[in-house]
């Protein structure tokens, strides 16, 4: 779970603006900002990780269509919006899109929605006033004032892949150029809107870095209106890359084709690296600075598709026509995702992936994460990451949907092909299904159910007694032998069997237990004592150690991502585990990223109730578990009791 650590100091924060002193438009465009609530899953080790974040947003449809970055929801699985009068209601993701980092998202039927005025981000002028809408550090929604100091921003070329922004392996920068601004945002700002004196949104916030970054709205709207219209965005593509003319090109007009992708539409068409492109479809294209890259790069995104358009360019000083047909633009990358079965993160080829690689076709499943311990992980040799698993069980594996089901109804040793540096290799992998059992059993051994310590010649001296080395009684289990004898806390043994207890060194205290260990169960041991300066016998009777915690039964819930188990002897003596009543079952580990993390879900907790069910053993909460729906749990923390409940 992401966690912001920060102190509240008491601060008049630049450009910070009271709710009163805003003017009219910008007060009443308040009212279509919403906080979002993220729950999403990044990939780690070969499994998903869940984590929580924060994020901004604006409503510009009554209907409840609100804009965001993708970087705050678009790879969402659940989705809480908070309204500016506090109510919290659950939203849906309509779609999303990595390169321009706009996502659009659904608040609840039912209702009609506060929306935002739309501006026009073309006659924003450096200079203008502008407000940043927000929640940051998820704190409750904010504004700030600033001014708009470049309204063509990009991150500086010199600074290379350092200041990049790449999203699901989309460089942004090449189709977005951001407005700059000084009004104050952080985590948590992202996706909030950026207004003007009227109150009309002109951005949405995504970066900040010395200065804060917005979205031109004249961009962000139009792909928010695509995505809610068929819950994509459509781009035409021709696998084409430009940049500035160089400086010995300065006398001339057009822009330098850098690179051409292979097997793209401007391959088969004829580009060429070297060429300068002066007219697309008759209008005339002039790139003499990076900042007019992304212009040109949305100009060929809107071309049609499937449609022939033609292109003049200069090569070796003759002008030539050059015909081509844009295809639909494909996602740079397929976003990774998790087989459990296999113990893997991995996702399917694209154009993109192929050609990176270097592989022969797209059939195929790319690794992107192997869990350790996982079928996957445990196969020697075993695919690591950049392997392309190309068939598991003798049934070739075409895509990630395809090796999924095929691992699913496997069970057993099966055989998995894969490529890896050009390399075509095999691995044996056991798919046989894994169960909850408790751990391996040891033998009991007889025992006396007290615990004690070394009594030491300081130790004598301060009691006024000679113990000549004894064992001081510090703790006498209830409902054992020993509880019922007549031995005390606080007596001194000093011998048993008439054996003397001579212990001084750390590990004596020992003897008695490993003594007690190697006789039968049932044996009558006579411990001498000492209670109060006076000597005395006792006979206490020896039997079965408790079964350890770890003998006990478990259950490993795989939806939750915990494992929990029986409360064992060990726990119920426990003084504030509370397990002391014998009541629950306890957890003993939670996955990080899981939902039971997520939850707020630790490992001690104990699980007394689910949905009003009783849970009495791990039976109970198998049977309960994810039966209603509902899934909210009872636990004791401690002393404390508190409810908690699952997505």
């Amino acid at each position: 779970m992401k966690r912001f650590l920060f102190v509240l100091t008491l601060i008049l924060c630049c450009g910070a603006v009271f709710a009163s002193s805003l003017p009219k438009g910008v007060a009443a465009g308040r009212e279509a900002l919403v906080r979002i609530k993220v729950i999403s899953s990044e990939c780690e080790q070969g499994r998903e990780v869940k984590s929580e974040s924060f994020g901004s947003g604006v409503i510009i449809d009554s209907r409840g269509y609100a804009v965001t970055n993708h970087h705050v929801a678009g790879n969402a699985l659940e989705l809480y919006v908070t309204l500016t009068d506090s109510t919290v209601v659950p939203a849906s993701l309509v779609g999303t899109d990595p390169l321009a980092d706009i996502a659009v998202i659904k608040l609840p039927d039912g209702r009609v929605y506060p929306t935002a005025r739309i501006g026009d981000s073309s006659a924003v002028k450096v200079g203008d006033t502008v407000y940043a809408m927000g929640s940051p550090l998820a704190l409750s929604q904010s504004v700030t004032k600033g001014i708009v100091s470049n309204t063509a921003m990009m991150f500086p070329e010199e600074f290379g892949d350092y200041m990049t922004l790449t999203l699901d392996g989309e460089e942004v920068g090449t189709l977005v150029r951001w407005i700059g601004h000084d009004a104050f945002i952080d985590h948590g700002s992202s996706g909030g809107p950026l207004v003007n004196k009227k109150g009309e949104v002109v951005g949405i916030n995504e970066i900040g870095l010395a200065l804060g970054g917005a979205i031109p709205s004249n961009l962000a709207f139009k792909v928010a209106k695509s995505i809610i219209a068929t819950g994509d965005v459509e781009r035409a593509w021709i696998g084409l890359d430009v940049q500035p003319r160089l400086a010995t090109q300065a006398d001339m007009k057009g822009a330098l084709v850098s690179g051409v992708l292979p097997d793209s539409p401007a391959a088969k068409a004829g580009f060429a690296a070297g060429d300068i492109i002066l007219s697309v479809d008759g209008r005339p294209v002039d790139i003499a600075f990076r900042e007019q890259v992304p212009l040109f790069n949305g100009f060929i995104a809107d071309l049609s598709i499937g449609k022939e358009h033609a292109a003049v360019v200069s090569r070796g000083g003759e002008e030539k026509t050059i015909s081509f047909t844009p295809v639909q633009r494909e996602r740079a990358v397929s976003v990774p995702r998790e087989i459990t079965k296999l113990g893997i993160t991995c996702s399917d080829i694209t154009y993109m992936s192929q050609k990176q690689m270097g592989l022969e076709s797209r059939d195929g499943v790319i690794v992107t994460g192997v869990l350790p311990g996982g079928p996957v992980g445990m196969a020697k040799p075993g695919p690591g990451e950049n392997a392309v698993i190309t068939s598991l069980g003798g049934e070739k594996a075409v895509n990630r949907a395809k090796l999924k089901e095929i691992a699913e109804k496997l069970d057993g040793m099966a055989l998995l092909e894969y490529t890896k540096d050009g390399k075509k290799q095999m691995a044996a992998i056991n798919l046989a299904e894994r169960t909850a059992t408790s751990g391996g059993t040891e033998a009991r051994k007889p025992w006396i159910g007290i615990e004690t310590q070394i009594m030491t010649k300081d130790l004598d001296k301060a009691l006024g007694i000679d113990s000549r080395g004894g064992l001081l009684v510090t703790r006498i289990y209830p409902g054992t032998k020993a509880s019922e004898c007549g031995l005390e806390v606080g007596d001194v043994i000093v011998a048993f069997n008439n054996v003397l207890i001579e212990a001084e060194n750390p590990g004596d205290e020992r003897i008695l237990s490993d003594s007690v260990r190697r006789m039968a169960p049932g044996t009558v041991v006579t411990l001498a004592i000492i209670r109060d300066g006076k000597e005395a016998e006792v006979r206490v009777e020896s039997e079965l150690a408790p079964r350890p915690a770890k003998e006990y039964p478990k259950y490993i819930s795989k939806l939750f991502e915990f494992t929990a188990r029986n409360i064992a002897f060990s726990d119920v003596n426990k003084p504030g585990s509370g397990a002391e009543s014998g009541e629950g079952v306890i957890v003993e580990s939670v996955t990080t990223g899981g939902r039971a993390a997520l939850a707020g879900l630790k490992a001690g907790d104990v699980i007394t109730e689910v949905d009003g069910n009783k849970i009495g053993t791990v039976k109970d909460l198998e049977k309960y578990l994810g039966m209603t729906g509902k899934n909210v749990f009872k636990i004791r923390r401690g002393v404390r009791t508190m409810f908690t409940e699952f997505k």
